[in-house]
């Protein structure tokens, strides 16, 4: 990495300044193998937008500092090592009003999801797969999530019912709850979801995908099933469902 002193952090790999202020607007730093800590100095960047260190070996607990970024747009902490604390950062998150993307997946958080989280009416994707935090769907999720496009809770210990209220996502084209703690029925609206492309719902407690009153449109109990008649999905994983 050129990260030198004798040359402006603008020119930095990874890094990209605003061109009226000069100041940091991107932190770009995917698979670089970067060990650590985040130091809370980072919520001093007022006018950074975008933030990625996926896939490195960042570890402990994220600074609550990071909610201070009120101009940030794009969160992505996958693949790392952070630990704690989650649910009191997470909740700091009502602040970041603009806030599109949050993509925390395969760190060690532990303790509740925080409701607070699903008041970011501007969020488009919402993936915290494989971590250890548990909790429930709002009832009204569309009205809090009017724009949410991806969903992505696989592996969490998500409790509850899917709500009804789901089919009224009309931006959504991706939900994934495979191994949660989901139970019930699929409501049967999800199936005029003219943007959904990906629907995971394994490994769940919900009624058996064969009866009718499950309202999951499949003719037999083979595992990966293509929805002809719904022109825009791709397909559907139904696994091991009671």
């Amino acid at each position: 990495m050129n990260w030198s002193t004798s040359i402006s952090v603008c020119n930095w790999i990874g890094i990209t300044c605003n061109a009226r202020h000069g100041r940091f607007a991107t932190i770009h730093l995917p698979d670089m193998g970067l060990i650590g800590t985040t130091p809370p100095h980072l919520g001093n960047l007022s006018f950074l937008a975008k933030f990625n260190i996926t896939n490195n070996a960042f570890h402990g607990e994220l600074p609550k500092e990071l909610a201070n970024l009120r101009r940030l747009k794009y969160l992505v902490l996958a693949l790392n090592n952070f630990v704690g604390g989650f649910r009191l950062w997470l909740r700091e998150f009502s602040y970041l009003k603009i806030l599109k993307y949050l993509h925390i997946p395969s760190n060690k958080p532990r303790g509740s999801f925080p409701q607070a989280l699903f008041n970011l009416s501007s969020l488009k994707v919402l993936a915290f797969a494989n971590n250890g935090l548990s909790g429930y769907l709002p009832a009204r999720i569309y009205d809090q999530l009017p724009q949410l496009k991806a969903l992505d809770l696989l592996r969490i210990e998500i409790q509850g019912e899917i709500p009804w209220c789901i089919s009224e996502c009309s931006n959504l084209e991706f939900s994934g709850m495979l191994y949660s703690k989901i139970v019930g029925k699929i409501p049967r609206g999800i199936w005029d979801l003219t943007m959904l492309t990906r629907l995971h719902l394994g490994g769940l407690g919900i009624e058996d995908c064969n009866r009718t009153d499950a309202y999951l449109p499949r003719e037999d109990a083979i595992n990966t099933l293509v929805l002809f008649f719904f022109s825009t999905v791709v397909y559907i994983i139904c696994i091991a469902n009671r």
